[in-house]
């Protein structure tokens, strides 16, 4: 007795299609396996690594109260593009409306994508966070893409012109350099 009558391309139709959901149903159950695995193992599932992340550091450069009940830690290079045009667009916004009122407390860590920012994300945090006045802090960053987005113009810089070009921007901003030799050697 025949229940199907079936000819063997049907079979091999059939087959193709089961060893199809077959390996369909294992891959997904591995990539379900994988994200599982990586929410178990993210940076986020660890709260002792981003609490000592976010914890406020004494060599931290700042802006606005040091009591505001609110942090943002923007972590910059002074290269990025997405950093300069963050910085330009809506910081003066972020000032005026959250850290003057004492709202925010905004914490600058230097993130050193690009090599040639260093010097000026070392001379931020070692003459930046002496500085007390916001205005200064603030016209120091300013300084600080204005240095690196006239020294990228000059590629082939060797590091003592390119340390003469950033002595020069901030001198042109009337920043105290002296300490600067000393912060990045």
């Amino acid at each position: 007795m025949i229940l199907f009558n079936f000819s063997k391309k049907d079979y091999i139709i059939v087959f193709v299609f089961i060893f199809f959901v077959s390996i369909f149903s294992i891959i997904s159950k591995t990539i379900k396996y994988q994200r599982q695995k990586y929410r178990n193992d993210a940076f986020v599932s660890k709260p002792e690594i981003v609490s000592q992340i976010l914890k406020q550091n004494s060599g931290d450069f700042y802006i606005g109260d040091i009591n505001a009940p609110i942090e943002i830690i923007e972590y910059m290079d002074f290269k990025c593009y997405s950093c300069i045009v963050n910085f330009t667009k809506n910081f003066d916004t972020i000032y005026k409306d959250y850290i003057q009122n004492k709202l925010v407390k905004l914490i600058i860590r230097p993130y050193i994508v690009y090599t040639e920012s260093m010097y000026a994300s070392k001379f931020l945090l070692c003459n930046g966070v002496n500085m007390k006045n916001d205005s200064e802090k603030i016209t120091l960053i300013k300084a600080s893409f204005e240095a690196l987005s006239i020294i990228d113009k000059n590629k082939n810089d060797n590091n003592n012109i390119f340390i003469k070009n950033l002595l020069n921007i901030y001198n042109k901003y009337n920043i105290n350099t002296t300490e600067f030799h000393n912060c990045i050697n």
